[in-house]
């Protein structure tokens, strides 16, 4: 959070804020204002500045005036502004010119502080204009020794009207493809800018304000200044469309007051031309005895009574008259002396002097009303020619200061320069609920005094505000070497950290290599540990996985032996010569006691018996061994996984077809039970199949015979899954992959060759 203390040190009073920026916010912080009274009027200049130093401390320690960055306004006759036109030079080229052109035209040659910048406003002819601000170093010394007896610190100084600029610019807010006025009525002195789309085109300092009007009042009513002072803060008033009725009233006034002054003073009184009452001008070539001529206007016309546009031709002659002085003792005793006789018809009421002198009053703040304006307009006027910009024309005025105050002021400007006339309101961007609200609602009400304080914080808090350091010389300098010093400093600390380095590496490179060492071992013996203890749980970890999926495959292998047992209950599953007498996941008892050849063995490629070789007990045992040796299989996952075994009979009325009708047969086509089980036995995940894969692993060789019917008993070995190898057959999906490997399929084929001889020769036996 940045923070800036605006001091404007006035003819009046003295003016103080505290301004923050809380991530781009303006806030007010505090404020406060500390009147001079008649301190200005302290012939003393000794006297007067240590008056004033003693009323800034209390404003200081009052407002609580405290940051880190504190900025005062300077004015007056010891400042001055500077218009230079230059074309496109390097910086040092222009800083020599902007010297130059301050020491070449100050007065007496005395030193001056200075400051520049680049006005960003169209170029005269190719060449860009540079503002110079300066202000005489005497001047610049008092203000940052006043600050310092204040307790306020080292201050920057700057001008009045670059602080009036930046209340307008950021606090008041421009206006975009508006030209606007901003018009400061100070105590002695008019600030005049001209301000084009945000962009400062002139600015022009002039003599004048609030001061003036006191003194026409002063003059015109004959008033001390203390009294004509107050006489414009509380009734002074311009006023418009007033009406002549009075007239009459002021002339008998002035009449009377005229009648009562002495001889000698009436004669001084005169205007050129006029004559004495009952005196005759004689003309050459007329009769000395001829009747008197008729009264010219003067002192004597004053007398006489006339319509109500003599009398006012007579009052604006009375105005625009010279000024005779007269002292107020004179005044006093022409006036405390008795009426002549006749006189009294003469006296004005109480409202008619009322009346004639607030026309007085409106007369005298009209006629410098009017040379304000005139000051205005050729300002103005002074930029159009500089800039040569013959369409510029004014949009709004904004007014500022103590001067604008008097009444009718902003209306009559208004009607003069013919556009809108409005008060400049520098409290419009900033925030101010950090204050009381009744101190906020006074502070907004003394707002056009406070716009130099105001844009004296606002040049030093706002980024790229524009702004002069007007520091005197010797001080610049200072700092200009305190940075140069600070630098050479800080290189020098560096050059002396970097030779201490050097001269302390070589001994303790030895104990910093044998720290580090000792670390990489222990980092080493660390990881090798660490790697260790990951192999082992990620072992620990494949095996809780496997044994998941074991636990995973047996609780699925209840449901597919649940579909298993409801899918057998179909009479296209299972037909009515067909009897089950178990279903389980272990071999019968019955196919390892039988040992003879002549049991049958698998079914072939075409589902005969006998198509492969026959499976004995031993054989089987040794099947089942080698697949339960590879890993993450045993005889039980593989038992519970892969193989379900169905044993039941067969009926028939001959022996000779029960076979078949377990089997099936292409020649001549008998569809058996291992075709309604596995109807697709080239796609083992075909849906229509209830096992992936079947085969006949028992028939019982003896007869069984029931009546007419015949009785076969069998062993089927069905596959919930694709099954391995057993007993020299391959599972179609290994037939399918030994067709893409020619090794493989060559191997294959062996066995089934060996099978389909061995099918013949059975069959023939049979």
């Amino acid at each position: 959070m940045e923070r800036v203390v605006g001091i404007e040190m006035g003819t009046n009073a003295l003016r103080g804020v505290v301004l923050e920026n809380r991530k781009g916010k303006l806030v007010l912080a505090s404020a406060g204002t500390t009147p001079l009274g008649d301190l200005a009027s302290i012939e003393d200049a000794n006297t007067r500045r240590l008056a004033i130093d003693a009323k800034l401390k209390e404003l200081v320690q009052g407002a609580r005036l405290h940051a880190p960055v504190r900025c005062v306004g300077v004015g007056g006759t010891a400042t001055a502004l500077r218009y230079l036109l230059v074309p496109p030079v390097p910086a040092w080229r222009l800083e020599m010119l902007a010297k130059y052109e301050v020491e070449e035209k100050a007065e007496n040659q005395q030193a001056s502080a200075f400051d520049y910048r680049i006005l960003d406003t169209p170029d005269v002819g190719g060449q860009y204009t540079v503002l110079i601000g300066s202000c005489s170093e005497r001047q610049a010394e008092q203000a940052i020794e006043q600050a310092k007896q204040a307790k306020l610190g080292e201050v920057e100084l700057d001008l009045v009207a670059l602080a009036l600029y930046n209340a307008y610019y950021h606090g008041h807010g421009f206006e975009h493809d508006k030209t606007d006025l901003i018009v400061n009525i100070g105590v002695d002195e008019v600030i005049v800018l001209v301000v084009r789309n945000g962009a400062l085109f002139q600015a022009r300092v002039v003599p004048g304000g609030g001061k003036k009007f006191t003194e026409v009042l002063s003059q015109e009513l004959l008033l001390p200044m203390e009294e004509a002072e107050e006489l414009k803060k509380a009734d002074a008033q311009i006023l418009f469309d007033l009406p002549v009725a009075g007239a009459g009233s002021l002339r008998s006034a002035r009449s009377t007051l005229k009648t009562r002054l002495s001889p000698s003073l009436r004669r001084s009184l005169l205007r050129p031309g006029e004559r004495p009452p009952g005196v005759v001008q004689a003309n050459a070539g007329t009769d000395a005895n001829a009747a008197p001529d008729e009264p010219s206007p003067g002192l004597t016309d004053d007398l006489v009574a006339s319509e109500d546009e003599a009398a006012e031709a007579a009052d604006t002659e009375a105005v625009m008259a010279p000024t005779v002085e007269l002292k107020r003792s004179e005044v006093r005793e022409a006036l405390s002396k008795p009426p002549a006789e006749g006189e009294a018809a003469a006296q004005v009421t109480e409202d008619d002097r009322a009346e004639r002198r607030r026309r007085q009053v409106s007369a005298a703040l009209v006629r410098e009303a009017a040379a304000l304006c005139t000051q205005v307009e050729n300002a103005f006027m002074a930029c159009k020619q500089h800039y040569k910009l013959r369409d510029l024309k004014v949009d709004n005025v904004y007014l500022c200061g103590g001067g604008s105050r008097v009444k009718g002021l902003d209306e009559f400007i208004g009607r003069r320069m013919r556009v809108p006339v409005k008060p400049l309101e520098v409290f419009r961007n900033i925030d101010m609920s950090k204050l009381p609200p009744e101190a906020a609602t006074a502070l907004k009400a003394e707002q056009d005094t406070m716009a130099v304080s105001v844009g004296l914080a606002l040049s030093r808090l706002c980024k790229g505000a524009f702004s002069f350091l007007l520091w005197p010389n010797a001080l610049k300098e200072a700092k200009e070497f305190q940075a140069r010093g600070a630098f050479l400093y800080y290189a020098a600390a560096v050059l002396l950290g970097a030779l201490a380095l050097l001269w302390l590496t070589p001994w303790q490179n030895t104990e910093v290599l044998s720290a580090n060492q000792a670390k990489a071992k222990e980092a080493v013996k660390n990881a090798k540990v660490e790697a260790a203890d990951l192999r082992s749980l990620e072992e620990r970890e494949e095996e809780l996985r496997r044994r998941l999926d074991r636990i995973e495959k047996n609780a699925n292998s209840g449901h597919a032996f649940l579909r298993i047992l409801s899918e057998l209950k179909m009479s296209s599953r299972l037909p009515v010569n067909f009897y089950l007498t178990s279903i389980s996941t272990n071999m019968p008892q019955v196919v390892g006691n039988e040992d003879s050849e002549e049991s049958a063995g698998p079914l072939g490629p075409n589902g005969g018996a006998g198509a492969g070789k026959v499976i004995k007990a031993a054989d089987m045992a040794k099947a089942a061994a080698a697949n339960s040796a590879k890993p993450g299989n045993d005889e039980e996952a593989n038992q519970e996984r892969v193989k379900v075994y169905l044993r039941g009979f067969v009926r028939g009325a001959q022996k000779d077809g029960l076979l078949k009708q377990v089997t099936g047969w292409h020649d001549p086509p008998v569809v058996g039970l291992k075709d309604r089980l596995v109807p697709n036995p080239k796609n083992p995940h075909d849906e229509a199949n209830l096992f992936k894969d079947i085969r006949l692993v028992w028939f019982d060789k003896f007869d069984h015979p029931v009546s007419r019917w015949q009785l076969q008993e069998f062993v089927l070995e069905a596959f919930i899954e694709a099954p391995q190898t057993l007993g020299g057959e391959a599972a179609p999906a290994e037939k399918a992959k030994a067709k893409t490997d020619p090794k493989k399929a060559a191997k294959t084929a062996e066995p089934d060759k060996a099978a389909a001889g061995e099918a013949k020769t059975g069959k023939k036996a049979g």
